[in-house]
């Protein structure tokens, strides 16, 4: 497992470091789980990174156990979790606690197939901690692009700076074999639900609709080009996955 290093000064404003702190904390506690989402996204994405206002992170523990956790080690906030449904297909929660007079948002999900994730150790500074590889949390952005449900625009502009990553630096292989344990996991709920199950898509459909703010997102990526742009490189760059 190798490790990945970045120097607080090279985040720049898009981090907020009492996020380091928290995942200081995170660490003590008694249950595995990884960090994913935006802070990963830091490390590769660069310059191209959007502002990181909370901490993702991917779990196999129950999540009762998890809030009954967060409440003796943390000041919680809020606690909110939310059950496996016909439309998100996942267990997910949100929680706020404060940690030195700060809150910090913990968005969580769990995953019967969190054994099968190969974690890579990342460090900011002196803080260390186990994540999500960058070819995990591709996969997860090129499912979100092109579903046919509903999913917010910042994943777009995320996949879109994927795109413009040199090929070199990403395994497209690992990015497939997790796109597949994904939509197995996803097809396997929604036989729960008596939905018809889906295929791997590598297309963006021209119905396809997102949801939250667009040209904020897209500003704080520093990207200049329209969504209708970023749809169609995208498309360009998953054409190459076939």
């Amino acid at each position: 497992m190798k490790e990945i290093f970045v120097k607080e000064n090279d985040l720049k404003d898009k981090f907020k470091f009492d996020i380091c702190r928290t995942i200081e904390e995170l660490n003590k506690l008694p249950f595995d789980f990884y960090v994913s989402g935006g802070v990963i996204c830091q490390f590769f994405l660069k310059e191209h990174s959007r502002y990181v206002k909370d901490i993702d992170i991917v779990t196999k523990c129950d999540l009762k156990e998890v809030e009954s956790i967060f409440r003796k080690h943390f000041h919680v906030v809020e606690f909110i979790s939310s059950p496996v449904s016909d439309l998100l297909f996942e267990e997910s929660f949100m929680c706020l606690i404060e940690i030195d007079g700060k809150i910090t948002q913990i968005d969580g999900m769990r995953v019967d197939f969190f054994d099968e994730i190969e974690p890579e150790t990342y460090k900011v500074n002196d803080v260390s901690f186990k994540g999500v590889t960058f070819e995990y949390l591709v996969a997860t952005k090129i499912l979100a692009v092109t579903s046919k449900i509903e999913r917010p625009f910042k994943h777009l502009v995320d996949t879109y700076s994927v795109s413009l990553m040199n090929p070199s630096l990403i395994n497209k292989q690992e990015i497939k074999k997790y796109m597949i344990i994904f939509n197995d996991y996803e097809n396997k709920v929604r036989k729960m639900f008596k939905k018809q199950e889906i295929d791997l898509n590598f297309f963006i459909e021209d119905d396809k609709r997102f949801s939250g703010p667009e040209i904020l997102t897209t500003l704080q990526a520093r990207h200049n080009v329209s969504k209708e742009t970023m749809i169609e490189e995208v498309n360009k760059w998953l054409s190459t996955f076939k």
